[in-house]
């Protein structure tokens, strides 16, 4: 757990200025990445947003 924290400490910084960059709302961005860290393989999720819809299948 000790490697974790500053791992977060830079994590999190490089992923909101990727949002930034990207135009990418942050929210949507955390939402995608909590669902992503719960894929177990053979899972199946899919994100969505106006632009259309993205089918990730984790193997």
């Amino acid at each position: 757990m000790a490697l974790a924290s500053p791992l977060l400490v830079m994590a999190v910084p490089a992923g909101l200025a990727a949002c930034l960059a990207t135009r990418v709302n942050p929210v949507d961005a955390l939402r995608s990445t909590g669902q992503l860290l719960q894929a177990l393989p053979g899972a199946e999720f899919t994100v969505e947003d106006e632009s259309g819809t993205t089918l990730i299948r984790v193997e």
